[in-house]
């Protein structure tokens, strides 16, 4: 398959250049029958003399050639004119649907951020704050000092009043009375201490984490605000480096095109005053000469027009790329014979590029049939390698198909032999698989 589509390949290339050589080749021979039309518009209608040009008639010649290639240059630079303005226009429109449609993003964008900075980069009102929490905990730590002196106080009124209700001789008096006078001084201790006691408790177990959560929260609303604030100030300058884009682009656009209308009217005015006004002279002069004078200044227009026509030869055999060593004051017969060398040698050429294609061509046709045709004839051997030289497709070998109908007929026999005999079912089986294992061998 892959031989088959390589050779698909090679004869569709064959026929793809041949195609392509064959264009090339009538758009040469198209090209060479206009530069013969426009070389036989210019022949002159009289041959010139062999004699040597005046000094007018070359002065003739001279000017008709510089009009003629000034004429060229005008052609020229009006058509590279008129091509920078059609693409100085096409790329306003293009710029102006450009700057429509970003300044069209641009909006939506601004829009989007003002409802975006008004909520992100507005500080964030909070109701706690570190001053509240110190408050608050200073109340807190003065409520449980005074909860905690509150429970001495109780305790110890209450030990008191159980005392004071017993009965006791005077020397447990007087022990109790010690006892109580340590404990008061032990409580007087304590008091002083639970103040203390409660803020170093408050502060561990509320006010430091507190202040942390705090200070977290109100750093983190400064980050966001920050980060906020950096996005929507690269925004802004992503989009004003963009617009300032364009804005360079439209000023050097505008000078561009304000430069090329500025060359419009010095071209007109350039053209205008290189071609002298001539015939207007001419005419009046004729008017007022005689007929004999009109006659004579027939005879030098038709010598100018045949002296500007053969001048102008060369030039054209320059503009069709003919590269001919003439010159302006180059007889009709150099002219002639260098037209019709060029023209045999354009031909001699397509014959060659012809012949060229042709031969490749063929080549690659020759190449893909050729192997195609060595498949074909595999295949056909490979199906007629069984038929002994005769037109039938045998696929089967005739030994080995006699062979399989004589173990067929033989199969056909002992099944035979079985119906006759009425075989017991015990001898069933065996006879069974002596059937299979003869029709395994004629599949096989």
């Amino acid at each position: 398959m892959d031989e088959n589509s390589t050779q698909d390949n090679d004869f569709r290339t064959g026929f793809a250049s041949l195609k392509t050589s064959t264009a090339a080749i009538e758009k040469h021979a198209k090209i060479i029958e206009a530069q013969r039309e426009a070389l036989l518009a210019f022949k002159p209608q009289e041959d010139t003399t062999n004699q040597p040009p005046s000094f007018s008639r070359q002065n003739e010649q001279e000017s008709s050639r510089l009009i003629f290639e000034l004429a060229d240059l005008l052609h020229s630079t009006k058509a590279q004119l008129s091509e920078a303005e059609q693409q100085s226009n096409q790329a306003i429109q293009k710029l102006n649907s450009i700057a429509t449609e970003r300044l069209a993003a641009d909006d939506q964008v601004l829009e989007a951020l003002s409802g975006l900075a008004a909520q992100a980069l507005r500080p964030q009102e909070t109701s706690v704050n570190i001053e509240t929490a110190e408050k608050w905990c200073q109340a807190l730590a003065s409520l449980r000092e005074q909860e905690a002196r509150a429970r001495v106080e109780i305790i110890y009124h209450d030990e008191l009043s159980r005392e004071t209700q017993n009965d006791h001789s005077e020397m447990e008096t007087s022990a109790t009375e010690n006892d109580m006078n340590e404990l008061q001084e032990e409580l007087q201790t304590l008091r002083s201490e639970i103040g203390s006691i409660v803020q170093m408790v408050i502060g561990h177990e509320i006010r430091d984490p507190l202040l942390r959560n705090i200070q977290s929260h109100e750093n983190h609303s400064t980050q966001s605000r920050m980060e906020w604030s950096e996005y929507v100030t690269s925004t802004l300058e992503h989009l004003i480096a963009q617009l300032e884009t364009i804005s360079d682009q439209a000023v050097d656009l505008r000078s561009y095109t304000s430069a090329i209308h500025e060359f419009r009217p010095l071209i007109s005015a350039t053209e205008t005053e290189s071609y002298p006004q001539q015939s207007v002279s001419s005419s009046a002069t004729n008017a007022a000469s005689s007929p004999s004078e009109n006659s004579s200044n027939k005879s030098k227009f038709l010598e100018s027009r045949s002296a500007t026509t053969v001048s102008a030869i060369p030039q054209v055999l320059r503009r069709l790329d003919q590269d001919q060593d003439l010159t302006a004051s180059s007889p009709r017969s150099e002219v002639l014979q260098a037209l019709g060398e060029s023209t045999m040698e354009s031909i001699s050429k397509l014959r060659a590029q012809y012949s060229a294609a042709e031969s490749a061509t063929l080549e690659n046709l020759e190449k893909s049939l050729g192997e195609k045709q060595r498949d074909v004839r595999g295949i056909t051997q490979k199906i007629h390698a069984n038929s002994d030289g005769s037109d039938e497709v045998i696929l089967i070998d005739k030994a080995l198909d006699a062979k399989l109908q004589g173990l067929n007929d033989s199969v056909d026999e002992i099944a035979m032999a079985l119906e006759k005999t009425n075989m017991s079912l015990k001898d069933q089986p065996a006879v069974r698989s002596s059937v299979l294992k003869s029709r395994w061998l004629v599949n096989k």
